[in-house]
């Protein structure tokens, strides 16, 4: 064969390989990611073994609020595993009780304590008491998600009897803190929905005339009717920043 038809063969046969090749993901690429759907199957068996990387790798893909929903499924571990967006992508863990952070959650015995740490500006921490002794303290955070740290609070209580619940806040009775739904043609607290701070409330409802309709309410005697129709023990609220619960 001619060298001239050789050679012509020669890139014709490197065209279509490399065009073939085109086709073919790098190996290398996907051996450094996982794929969405497997992250998913393994964070619904078990939210702690999703890694830092896979967490913000679905949270580009299903979007954070999904993923927080996802994560907090399941009475895990809690701890910031990364941010994108300027969101926390957060898995839960129990807190430590001598100083319960943003977020977490912490159970005693009788005789014990729950010391939460400085409450910031919004954030509330709920107290509850259990009729057979000690009881559970949860650090509710404003700017988290609010859905999923109610789905674990009481999640945590299961059917535990309560004896006494308290709330600690400087956002109790105020427009800009937390609110409770009511259904507002019946006057009756619809405690099917979790509390909700006013941040993430006017994300959704975009003004405030809107959340009002649509039944959210902020005064401190609604919020204490609403927590004593869920939970069965009218609150004791406080607008306390430094909360410390000893436990009978």
């Amino acid at each position: 064969m001619p060298a001239k038809e050789q050679a012509h063969k020669g890139h014709k046969a490197a065209a279509k390989e490399g065009s073939r090749g085109s086709d073919v993901p790098d190996r290398q690429a996907l051996d450094g990611q996982s794929q969405p759907a497997a992250i998913i199957h393994r964070a619904s068996l078990d939210p702690r073994a999703v890694t830092p990387h896979e967490a913000r790798q679905l949270q580009r893909t299903v979007g954070n609020q999904a993923v927080n929903r996802l994560l907090a499924g399941n009475e895990a571990r809690v701890g910031e595993i990364g941010a994108v967006g300027g969101e926390a992508i957060i898995q839960r863990e129990v807190g430590d009780a001598s100083k319960l952070a943003e977020g977490q959650y912490a159970q005693v015995g009788k005789g014990e304590t729950i010391k939460f740490t400085a409450l910031a500006a919004g954030c509330m921490a709920v107290t509850v008491a259990y009729a057979d002794g000690g009881g559970m303290g949860y650090h509710f955070a404003m700017k988290m998600d609010n859905a999923a740290q109610w789905s674990e609070f009481l999640s945590v209580i299961g059917k535990k009897g309560i004896a006494e619940v308290q709330l600690s806040s400087d956002f109790i009775g105020q427009a800009q803190g937390w609110y409770v739904k009511y259904n507002i043609e019946e006057l009756e607290a619809d405690t099917s929905v979790g509390p909700r701070s006013y941040a993430s409330l006017i994300e959704e409802y975009k003004n405030d005339k809107a959340l009002t309709d649509a039944g959210w309410v902020y005064a401190s005697g609604s919020v204490s009717d609403w927590f004593k129709d869920k939970l069965g023990a009218t609150p004791k609220l406080s607008n306390k920043t430094d909360v410390e619960i000893k436990f009978s």
